[in-house]
């Protein structure tokens, strides 16, 4: 079968280092930016209510009315900033949205807006590129206005999960390592996977974004490297290569994902099972049963018993190596559904 052969050449970077070619420098995050569907439908409410009332300000006509001695602009503006700010965020959806409501609307508004530009733009480029803003956010990202330009560019270049690579039966419910940028003209991510062997990339339309992730963020710190620099640390230091350690959340019968490889210079993938049984041995490491459903009960592949909880790398009945196992959240659990195999896996 074609299960292992995603991976990573010796020479690749350490994959928490997303890579801006041009656009350089330090960067600090700000705070979450996706909104929920209630607060969606607060700012609509207000964006209906402030439109008819805006009227003239600065000289700019925005083309409203509104009753004598109702509130304009200018005083939600100079008095109301929290409102102004909910109504800019709602209305610039996109780069030319908020050039329009924020930058030409008039002088006193653009000065307004230049104190939540940074939310605005880290708004626009979360939900045009989630996968990236996800990547670039534990980077400390604070400039997105540059980044979004940087990515627009395809200068950005970020180091990802890709599910149902290339969608072959060989890497079907496991999650690849590729480097990725974005093609503009073709709207469409341009995926170069890590691996010890030459394997041709894969162009991940944008309207395939769910098959992107950023390293799991329960598995991100144990995956840090412990020095200081990338030149201090050895390719088995750093993820995508480290193994996972720990046995923490782990629990029989939910979804588990295992770290596995083909071949030994490439990095680990993210391979989705079932955790059938669990033995807690004196050494702090364990014995885990997986079970793999995508196959037939009569499969080869679909049992496979490994020991996790070191740091060890180890080689696998299946062939390959196996490192470590991580619990699935309620979240990822779903996520792995959409990509679950309408008939069993047979090779």
């Amino acid at each position: 079968g074609d299960m292992g052969a995603g991976g990573s050449s010796a020479s690749m970077a350490p994959l928490f280092t997303a890579r801006p070619v041009k656009a350089k420098g330090p960067f600090a995050p700000p705070g979450h930016c996706r909104w929920s569907p209630h607060e969606a439908r607060v700012a609509r409410t207000r964006c209906n209510w402030v439109r008819p009332r805006l009227g003239d300000i600065d000289g700019a006509d925005f083309g409203g009315t509104r009753a004598p001695g109702e509130p304009g602009l200018l005083t939600i503006v100079e008095c109301h900033q929290p409102l102004l700010f909910e109504v800019a965020a709602f209305l610039s959806g996109t780069p030319n949205d908020y050039v329009k409501c924020c930058a030409l609307s008039s002088p006193t508004v653009a000065a307004q807006c230049q104190l939540v530009a940074p939310t605005l733009w880290e708004r626009m480029y979360a939900e045009r590129w989630p996968a990236f803003h996800a990547c670039m956010r534990e980077q400390g990202a604070q400039d997105w206005h540059s980044l979004y330009k940087s990515t627009l560019s395809g200068d950005l270049v970020c180091t990802l999960e890709v599910f149902d690579r290339e969608k072959k039966l060989g890497f079907a419910m496991a999650a690849m390592v590729a480097q990725l940028h974005y093609e503009a003209k073709l709207n469409s991510y341009y995926a170069k996977y890590l691996s010890a062997s030459t394997v041709q990339p894969e162009l991940v339309p944008a309207s395939e974004e769910h098959r992107l992730r950023f390293c799991p963020p329960s598995a991100r710190n144990l995956l840090r490297s412990d020095k200081d620099t990338p030149d201090e640390a050895c390719e088995s230091d750093v993820y995508p290569y480290k193994v996972l350690e720990g046995l923490e959340g782990l629990e029989v019968g939910k979804g588990v994902e295992l770290q596995w490889k083909m071949q030994y210079a490439s990095p680990f993938g993210w391979w989705y099972g079932h955790l059938e049984s669990l033995r807690k041995l004196d050494d702090g490491t364990a014995a885990a049963t997986v079970i793999f459903r995508h196959f037939p009960e009569t499969s080869r592949w679909y049992r496979l018993e490994v020991t996790v909880g070191d740091s060890q790398m180890r080689g696998c009945s299946f062939g390959g190596y196996t490192g470590g196992l991580r619990p699935v959240e309620k979240e990822e659990d779903e996520l792995w559904m959409r990509f679950f195999p309408q008939e069993p896996v047979v090779f």
